[in-house]
């Protein structure tokens, strides 16, 4: 399961997080990013034929244009954290020195870690 991905929040996200089938959970930090992504409607929310002319001028776009680095000390790092509380101080982390992080991240981190102890 990922938490989140580089093409999350239409492509504003620097981060790849997942739960690692290895063990742990795993942060890709990107090194770089495309500016001004056109944004896309939530599914639904336009008729059908406007939603997919916007994917397909937006998928252009990410063909067309440049990728510019990032320029912050985690770029192209990799990370695996042992548990969800070292997994969420990670993902703070990063996004206190600049990275991209959509909140919806932090609050699937979190919920996760209150179902855990709810089990329990």
């Amino acid at each position: 399961m990922s938490y989140c991905r580089w093409s999350s929040d239409n492509w504003n996200c620097d981060l790849y997080c997942y739960a690692d089938c290895s063990g742990g959970f795993t942060t890709w930090v990107a090194e770089m990013r495309h500016k001004n992504v056109p944004k896309l409607p939530a599914f639904g929310s336009v008729p059908d034929n406007e939603y997919w002319k916007l994917h397909d001028e937006q998928m252009y776009f990410l063909d067309t244009a440049a990728l510019k680095p990032i320029g912050l000390k985690y770029d192209g790092e990799r990370f695996n954290d042992p548990d969800l509380v070292s997994f969420l101080n990670r993902v703070l982390h990063l996004r206190k020195v600049g990275y991209n992080v959509p909140e919806y991240v932090i609050d699937r981190i979190k919920k996760e870690m209150g179902d855990l102890a709810v089990a329990k």
